[in-house]
């Protein structure tokens, strides 16, 4: 017994020295004389988890649990190869056996609170980490993991605090530095956001998403040829990236570059082609060049996934295809800026000549600016909140823009004196 925990220990040595092919034939030398030995069995299962080889490991971990069933360490590892395939709901049951026989089981919280955190169990993950960090204060990862769930849901402030923690416990926590950049670039703190992103990159200078993100806060901050150079670096070290090329072209845009911006929405649709904010991005550029029929193409991109962002409702109503819409309601929807409402609104008569009624949604804010627009004479109503049944304008037609000479100036029919853009004075 003595020769075979001496076999063990230094089987043990060369594993934590990363010699597993040493380590793995002493385990089995620890085998060939006691057939059932848990320990050798957990540990062999643990270098096929760490060579990706789950199913041998699970088949290893659980021959040694059969055998040794007390040990919380074994149901900890068979829950991590459990996580690795994906297989949350065992992965839990697995961690919270571990717990319940050491329930100061650090290691273990820290791990069920990801595996709840992969299955959207945000609070629950939560209620763990805090388990973890009160029996492993002096561990980083569960201030880590708490402040990258608290940043999911949106409690930055929180976050903030639970990252500084976890660096003050490992000064070299590239990771940790990295999101907190994130996390106080989402507050508006860019300044300190990118001495963060700095800092990583100290610590991890081939990371590319960590150039990508710091070049989110620069151009944040107007400085743009400097995210430019963080977004090129981030496609050096990563040339699929296609968020940094996307973002690459909004820098470039922002620059005035829209034929170079143009390119970098292209190669980011390329990588990517379902990716609807590069193609949405990629509208407004080529709508910034001119290139007005190709522009309104993409720009449709704003429908899929973007819809939440420019506009949070929701229609099963069909789309109108241009044609005519006597004796029915058109239900015209605003999106975006206020200057977008003011600059489009003058094509509604234009729309109007093709049919009935015409159903105008827009902000609050405009509806004293827009009432000399919508006069009585001209049978449009005016109407200020989502939820008209009925048709709407899409721009999924072929375009109603005009030829020649504009057709309606909006300025004359709008109440001038409503209309203020600044004031003079203090």
């Amino acid at each position: 017994m003595a020769e075979l925990a001496e076999t063990l220990e230094i089987a043990v040595q060369h594993h934590r020295a990363g010699r597993l092919r040493h380590a793995e034939h002493l385990y089995h030398l620890i085998l060939q004389s006691d057939h059932n030995n848990p320990t050798a069995l957990h540990l062999l299962g643990v270098i096929a988890h760490q060579e990706g080889k789950h199913n041998v490991a699970l088949d290893l971990i659980g021959k040694a649990i059969k055998h040794n069933p007390q040990i919380p360490q074994f149901h900890n590892t068979l829950g991590l190869v459990f996580q690795a395939l994906e297989k949350f709901e065992e992965a839990i049951i697995a961690y919270k056996r571990a717990v319940s026989i050491k329930p100061d089981y650090t290691e273990a919280y820290n791990n069920l609170g990801l595996a709840l955190s992969a299955q959207g169990s945000f609070a629950e993950a939560i209620e763990n980490y805090e388990q973890a960090k009160r029996f492993g204060s002096e561990h980083p990862e569960p201030y880590y993991n708490l402040a990258n769930t608290l940043q999911q849901q949106g409690q930055c402030a929180e976050a903030i605090e639970n990252y500084k923690h976890a660096i003050r416990l490992r000064p070299d926590f590239a990771e940790a530095y990295s999101n907190l950049g994130i996390a106080l670039k989402d507050r508006g703190q860019l300044a300190e956001a990118v001495e963060n992103y700095k800092q990583a990159l100290q610590l991890k200078p081939d990371c590319a998403e960590i150039y990508h993100n710091m070049g989110v806060a620069l151009r944040d901050q107007g400085k743009f040829t400097e995210a430019i150079e963080n977004y090129k670096q981030a496609i050096r070290l990563k040339p699929n990236y296609a968020e940094a090329y996307n973002n690459l072209g909004a820098a470039l845009k922002d620059c005035g570059h829209c034929a170079e911006a143009i390119e970098n929405y292209e190669r980011a649709i390329q990588l990517k082609p379902d990716y609807a904010e590069a193609q949405w991005n990629q509208s407004l550029a080529l709508l910034l060049s001119g290139r007005i029929a190709e522009g309104w193409k993409k720009y449709q991109q704003r429908y899929d996934r973007l819809n939440t962002l420019t506009y949070p409702y929701h229609y099963q109503e069909p789309l109108w295809d241009g044609s005519s819409f006597v004796g029915k309601r058109l239900f015209v929807r605003y999106q975006q800026g206020l200057g977008d409402n003011i600059q489009f609104v003058r094509y509604l008569p234009m729309v109007k000549a093709r049919g009935g009624t015409v159903i105008y949604e827009t902000k609050k804010l405009l509806l004293g600016l827009l009432q000399g627009f919508f006069r009585p004479g001209k049978k449009m109503a005016l109407h200020k909140a989502p939820g008209i049944g009925g048709e709407f304008l899409p721009l999924g037609f072929g375009h109603l823009w005009p030829r020649g000479q504009l057709v309606c100036q909006v300025l004359k029919y709008l109440n001038v004196t409503a209309f203020l853009v600044g004031q003079k004075g203090e």
